[in-house]
């Protein structure tokens, strides 16, 4: 059998008689450092998971649209000093139907050759067929969260002319660098410029050349040395005149140079942070809050045992314990007090515990009443 000390013997006798009140203390605690907790663990897979996602997309320093050009201009600005890598791409803005009810954009990039995107890369899904095949269409994986959509469903494109064409869903990707379609309602597609020329040339099929190849949209890493944003805005005014000069006809109507090494997201991911850093810290306080309230209530059932203390020689508990000192049908104090010196202390000390003095036989002892 186990032989504990009285004091613990006193704490387990409390902990097992206010059951409630002991649960209370143990859940308001786990609650505080749960909160603590989870709210740490979920801004590390947060900020690990997607940064990584991030700079696994290789994301262009600048997109600029341009006027159509084909292969050969591209080859020619591969080649310039101010680059270090240019990917080029077709984009045709169209709606899709997902549902009977409404019809959302769909901005469909044709990609010329999916495995060997360099900038801007997508990571494919499980399941998903990459190229897809003709007549088909990759989803960025975000439409899933509001519309319950699957592998080899059917969807509605109308084109820019109004007509329709029906598109299967070959699987979905993942773009780490749009804003997902659950917050902007903004549905993104990949298809392959056969499927594109079909859609284009009112499904007519015809074997697309890279001679034949034509681009709009131009994604671009500038050869600089750091993240600097005046840094990249130099080197992209000076594609630009190269563009002009390398081909005359062509020209660059817009240009968008996002803030270098910053994700899509991050505005967005800090102010959720911010927000599970207010909850944690709220719930550990009051979860503390609850434990200091318990911890007086029950400080508060304690005063006729602690009001003993003072009465003692020394100041406080030493040689004596206090050992039966529980309310239950009646309030006893039972304390032994062999070291006590005085009458008077003992009679102070039976006071304060409402315990009547008497001696017994040689020894010492306050009864409760």
């Amino acid at each position: 059998m186990i032989n504990l000390d009285r004091r613990w013997v006193k704490v387990l006798h409390d902990l097992w008689m206010y059951k409630s009140r002991t649960f209370i203390v143990i859940t308001a605690i786990a609650i505080g450092v749960t909160g603590v907790g989870m709210v740490a663990t979920t801004q590390i897979i947060l900020l690990e998971n997607y940064l990584d996602q991030y700079r696994t997309s290789n994301a262009a320093d600048a997109t600029l649209n341009i006027s159509p050009f084909g292969e050969g201009l591209l080859r020619n600005i591969r080649k310039l000093p101010e680059i270090v890598a240019a990917d080029a791409r077709h984009v045709i803005t169209t709606r899709v139907a997902l549902n009977s009810d409404n019809e959302l954009p769909l901005t469909l990039q044709v990609i010329p050759d999916f495995n060997a995107i360099s900038i801007d890369r997508l990571v494919p899904m499980s399941g998903a067929q990459v190229p897809p095949p003709k007549e088909t269409v990759l989803l960025e994986r975000s439409v899933q969260v509001n519309y319950a959509l699957h592998e080899g469903d059917a969807i509605r494109v109308r084109m820019p002319d109004g007509k329709y064409h029906n598109l299967t869903i070959a699987g979905f990707v993942l773009d780490p660098l749009v804003t997902p379609t659950s917050i902007t309602s903004q549905v993104y597609g990949y298809v392959t410029f056969d499927t594109s020329f079909w859609l284009e040339n009112d499904e007519k099929w015809s074997n697309v050349s890279a001679q034949d190849l034509s681009y709009d949209r131009l994604l671009v890493i500038a050869n600089v040395g750091s993240n600097d944003k005046s840094e990249i805005e130099q080197a992209i005014t000076k594609l630009q005149d190269d563009i002009v000069r390398l081909d005359p006809k062509t020209r660059v109507t817009s240009s968008s140079i996002p803030v270098a090494g910053k994700p899509t997201l991050q505005d967005n991911l800090n102010a959720i942070w911010i927000v599970l850093q207010v909850a944690g810290a709220a719930s550990l306080i009051l979860s503390g809050f609850l434990v200091t309230n318990i911890m007086t209530a029950l400080i508060s059932q304690q005063v006729r045992q602690i009001g003993c203390c003072p009465a003692w020689p020394g100041g406080g508990i030493r040689r004596y314990d206090i050992y039966r000192a529980y309310p239950e049908r009646r309030h006893k104090c039972i304390l032994s007090a062999t070291k006590c010196s005085g009458i008077a202390s003992r009679i102070i000390a039976a006071r304060a515990c409402h315990c009547d003095y008497r001696a017994r036989a040689g020894r010492n002892a306050y009864v409760g009443a």
